[in-house]
C-alpha cells in the first residue's frame, strides 16, 4: 500500500510504503520524505504495518496491536524502529508451557530448579508459582517498557523473584513485569492520553498486488 499523509504535521506530506507478505513477521513499513531542494530522503522503517495513528497533542505515533502485543512508535526524524512490544501479555494454564514460550527472567537456571540430564524443569508448577491467579486459574505474565511508563507517568512496584532480584522480561530494550492491574492502568491510562488520528491520507492505493503497483502509478499521471 502506497499512501501520502502528512502523519509529522509538516507542510509536505510524507510517503508511505507498507509491505505485507505471507509471513506477518516480516511485514514492513517504509517512510520517505523530500528535503529542502525536494529530492527523495528515507525517513526509516517500521518491522510491521501500523494499525492507526494517535497523538498527543504534540507527536505523532503510529500504533500496531494484535491479541497479546502493542507496539507504539513515536514518529520524529530519524525514525527509529522498536524491536521489543511496549505492552505484552501472555497467559498459560500449563506452568512448563508459561516457562518455555515467556521465556523471562523471572527463572533461576541452576541445578535446584534444572535437571541437566533431562533437560527439564524439575517442578515448573513451583518455578512458575509467582505468576498464577486464582481468579483465572492460569499462569499471567505482563510487559510493559520503559518508555510507556515514561509515557504514561505511573510508577511500578518491584516485582522481585524469590532472590529479591527485580524481574525484566526477556525482550530487547529496557521492558519491565507489572502486575495485571498495573498493565490494566497503564494501557487505560496510554488512551486517555493519545487520541486516534482520523485525518485521510491524501492519496492512498489500498492494499494491491505488487505486480500491479506500476498500473497504480500510470493511473495517478
Amino acid at each position: 500500500m502506497i499512501t501520502l499523509w502528512n502523519v509529522f504535521g509538516n507542510e509536505k506530506p510524507e510517503m508511505i510504503v507498507a509491505i505485507k507478505k505471507k509471513q506477518p513477521s516480516v511485514n514492513h513499513e517504509y517512510y520517505f520524505s523530500t528535503d529542502e531542494n525536494d529530492e527523495p530522503i528515507y525517513l526509516g522503517e517500521f518491522y510491521r504495518v501500523h494499525d492507526a495513528f494517535y497523538t498527543d497533542g504534540e507527536f505523532v505515533f503510529a500504533v500496531w496491536e494484535d491479541e497479546t502485543e502493542m507496539v507504539i512508535d513515536k514518529l520524529q526524524y530519524p525514525i527509529e524502529d522498536t524491536v521489543s512490544p511496549d505492552l505484552a501479555e501472555y497467559q498459560n494454564h500449563d506452568a512448563l508451557d508459561f516457562i518455555n514460550n515467556t521465556h523471562m527472567y523471572f527463572l533461576r537456571y541452576d541445578n535446584e530448579d534444572w535437571d541437566s540430564e533431562k533437560q527439564s524443569w524439575k517442578n515448573p508448577n513451583e518455578t512458575a508459582a509467582l505468576f498464577y491467579c486464582e481468579d483465572s486459574g492460569l499462569y499471567e505474565a505482563y510487559s510493559v517498557s520503559k518508555r510507556v511508563l515514561e509515557l504514561t507517568s505511573i510508577e511500578i512496584n518491584d516485582y522481585i523473584n524469590r532472590d529479591g532480584n527485580h524481574i525484566y522480561s526477556y525482550l530487547p530494550g529496557e521492558n519491565y513485569l507489572v502486575s495485571r492491574r498495573e498493565y490494566e492502568q497503564i494501557k487505560s491510562k496510554i488512551f486517555e492520553i493519545l487520541t486516534e488520528v482520523t485525518d485521510e491520507p491524501d492519496i492512498s492505493s489500498g492494499w494491491i498486488n505488487i505486480d500491479d503497483v506500476d498500473n497504480w502509478l500510470d493511473s495517478l499521471a
